[in-house]
């Protein structure tokens, strides 16, 4: 909450308060991290869900709720909906949150929470994805261009595979400017 408070006031410092700061607080990777090892941890429950017993899935699909809420859904919320006209923010590990949403739908079998994270998501990435393939706030960084293009890419990719994988419609458009971007 306090990184995003220092967004709207202006005084947000980069990671290392932009000068190499090892011990300056980062608000911004620190929710991120916690957004992603939620995601995580429920793509490995995903896994041995089939090996559960009632009182393991109980216990576990209780603490992969309380992370998804506390985590998962409020990083996604700040990027689809916060930021979601801002041209300063790109597209991310773990698809800024997205795909950790979209693992707990599948734990719990929540076909709408899927649905609205892909419409989220999609609106999210189309906004950023540029005709020529470029990603904004990826692809420009000078000397690490290329580096978060790919990383950009690689989670719009993995996007594009589970939307296949739940029947997710992705209109031709956007898929030419993927196209571009591989």
């Amino acid at each position: 909450k306090s990184f995003l408070n220092s967004r709207k006031k202006g005084t947000y410092n980069r990671c290392y308060q932009g000068k190499g700061n090892t011990k300056a607080v980062c608000h911004a990777h620190t929710a991120q991290e916690a957004s992603r090892f939620a995601g995580q941890i429920t793509i490995a429950a995903l896994k041995v869900k089939p090996f559960m017993d009632d009182a393991s899935f109980k216990i576990i699909g209780n603490y992969l709720e309380n992370l998804y809420k506390k985590f998962s859904q409020p990083w996604q919320d700040n990027h689809s909906k916060k930021w979601k006209d801002e041209e300063t923010v790109g597209f991310f590990q773990m698809g800024y949150g997205s795909f950790s949403v979209l693992a707990y739908a599948a734990y719990s079998q929540d076909k709408q929470l899927a649905y609205k994270t892909f419409e989220e998501t999609y609106n999210y990435i189309d906004k950023r994805l540029l005709e020529d393939g470029f990603i904004v706030n990826n692809s420009f960084r000078g000397v690490r261009g290329y580096w978060y293009h790919t990383l950009g890419l690689n989670n719009i990719l993995g996007f594009i595979a589970l939307a296949e994988e739940w029947n997710y419609p992705l209109n031709d458009d956007f898929k030419l400017r993927v196209s571009k971007a591989v």
